[in-house]
């Protein structure tokens, strides 16, 4: 896989199992199918197949996703952070057994940081259990950006929680 690689799960193909994805230092996001079950899974680098194929994100490198629906259309969409510390948003235009990740310039400038950290590792999440997906990303000083989803589940606007707002303000876990 390369260095730094970057596992996250998700049922990208609709077929009720979690497949995965890794993202690694040179900026290319791999897609493994399921091709067993939830139960019983079988992990298969899909030979035909990589809804990551089109893009390729080799000018950023360290390459870290997270996945879940942005937009409310049944689909998973994409969150990418990199190394200059930047986090992307790709949309999936497909559906949920055939995606097509496209990105989102929208969706990603509403992802800026105060002060922007190295190593972006972003996680969504419904932190605040208002039923949208916030986002919370951890780069490499050790400390925790919270970005709450002021949208809702079918239109998604991430703004940054600073301060004591900010659930995670006080945890540091140190320099990598």
């Amino acid at each position: 896989m390369g260095f730094y690689s970057a596992p996250t799960f998700s049922d990208l193909d609709g077929d009720g199992d979690d497949d995965l994805v890794v993202g690694e230092n040179d900026g290319i996001l791999y897609y493994f199918e399921n091709i067993g079950s939830s139960s019983n899974p079988n992990i298969q680098e899909a030979e035909f197949y990589n809804p990551f194929y089109e893009f390729s994100l080799n000018e950023f490198r360290s390459t870290i996703g997270t996945i879940s629906d942005l937009d409310g259309d049944g689909d998973y969409d994409l969150v990418v952070g990199v190394e200059n510390g930047n986090l992307l948003v790709f949309d999936n235009n497909g559906n949920s057994s055939n995606p097509s990740f496209v990105y989102s310039s929208s969706k990603t400038d509403s992802l800026q940081f105060d002060e922007k950290k190295f190593n972006q590792a972003p996680f969504l999440v419904d932190i605040n259990g208002d039923n949208d997906t916030d986002l919370i990303s951890g780069n490499e000083d050790g400390e925790l950006t919270f970005f709450k989803n002021n949208g809702n589940y079918t239109h998604s606007s991430f703004l940054q929680v600073v301060g004591n707002e900010n659930y995670f303000d006080e945890i540091d876990v140190g320099k990598l």
